[in-house]
């Protein structure tokens, strides 16, 4: 059976990386080489830089402006360097991590999205309930000492996705030290034994 994913068993997972608000592509490369390079025999990680913010959010969260360009720019990105198997996504490109995937824009199997929130919009309200995003498998990243995004609104997120594995550290935003290298390859394994089961 065809689909339009990249990754079977034989082949490198390919994931589409979304940095933060104040960030780009770049600052996330750097930042998750800790992750990334050691799985480098599994994925293929693609980081692509956002013409401004994913969105800019109104005083009271409900409106997210800018967002329907962002997911303009994002199928672009997706027609240009895709097909891809998931996404990897850091704060608020975590949180488009998980419009994504509410939405269902393009095809993928997976995300991991690293202290990510639950969108607050009101036109994302539907999607952001418990258990509303099913087929997609999600990994999430909690800094327990996060001031940014705090802990609860990463677990929020979390609780959206039916399928979801939670792993935390003590740190802030994003992980110094300790990264779940094992605990992320073994989740990547598992996508791609389902996708290989998708090409039979």
């Amino acid at each position: 059976m065809g689909n339009n994913y990249s990754a079977t068993m034989t082949t490198k997972l390919r994931i589409l990386a979304l940095h933060g608000m104040s960030s780009n592509g770049a600052w996330l490369e750097q930042r998750l080489k800790p992750l990334t390079q050691p799985l480098s025999d599994i994925a293929d990680f693609v980081y692509i830089s956002s013409p401004q913010r994913w969105y800019n959010p109104s005083s009271d969260n409900k409106i997210y402006h800018g967002v329907e360009e962002s997911e303009r720019f994002i199928l672009e990105s997706v027609e240009k360097y895709g097909p891809f198997d998931g996404i990897i996504g850091h704060s608020q490109g975590a949180a488009m991590g998980g419009i994504l995937a509410g939405k269902k824009l393009f095809p993928f199997k997976f995300v991991i999205l690293i202290s990510g929130f639950r969108s607050r919009a009101t036109i994302h309200e539907e999607l952001m309930q418990k258990d509303v995003i099913k087929g997609i498998d999600s990994f999430h990243v909690i800094g327990l000492s996060d001031t940014i995004i705090t802990p609860d609104r990463t677990r929020d997120l979390a609780e959206v996705f039916e399928s979801h594995e939670i792993w935390t550290h003590s740190g802030g935003h994003i992980p110094d030290q300790s990264w779940p290298v094992e605990e992320v390859r073994r989740f990547l394994l598992k996508q791609k034994e389902s996708l290989s089961r998708l090409e039979e």
